[in-house]
């Protein structure tokens, strides 16, 4: 289950994430799609194990759950993204400041410990759950 449940994720990350990036423009509140893609990818794959299946199973995986995870994850991600200005952005505005810094700070922090999080908790449920099969 363990190969199913992460190829399964990673496939539906993949789509999920070229589809929304499509969509709206955007490459994620990171400004990379591969950051943007681990995230809506590691998501995908944690309720994938912990949500209770429903649907047919494709290939050792149920797929619902992993699906509308990952496309809700990235309807969130999108939206909190930052946008491109269309019309150009005087000098004055372009100049970082401490503030922002700080902010840019916080939110690489928080996407660390919630990728460790993440990974933390797919790997304990093959750990602690090894003989559960919802089906």
């Amino acid at each position: 289950m363990f190969f199913a449940d992460f190829f399964a994720a990673l496939i539906v990350g993949s789509l999920v994430v070229f589809l929304i990036s499509l969509a709206f423009r955007t490459k994620g509140p990171w400004g990379s799609l591969i950051w943007f893609f681990i995230m809506v990818a590691l998501f995908a794959w944690v309720a994938g194990v912990w949500i209770r299946p429903y649907g047919s199973v494709w290939f050792g995986a149920v797929w619902i759950p992993i699906i509308f995870v990952g496309f809700l994850v990235a309807l969130l991600l999108a939206a909190v993204s930052p946008r491109k200005p269309r019309l150009p952005v005087p000098a004055d505005l372009k100049e970082e400041t401490i503030a922002t810094e700080e902010r840019k700070t916080a939110v690489g922090a928080f996407f660390w410990i919630l990728i460790m999080i993440l990974v933390f908790l797919a790997f304990s449920h093959y750990y602690f759950y090894p003989q559960v099969g919802w089906s």
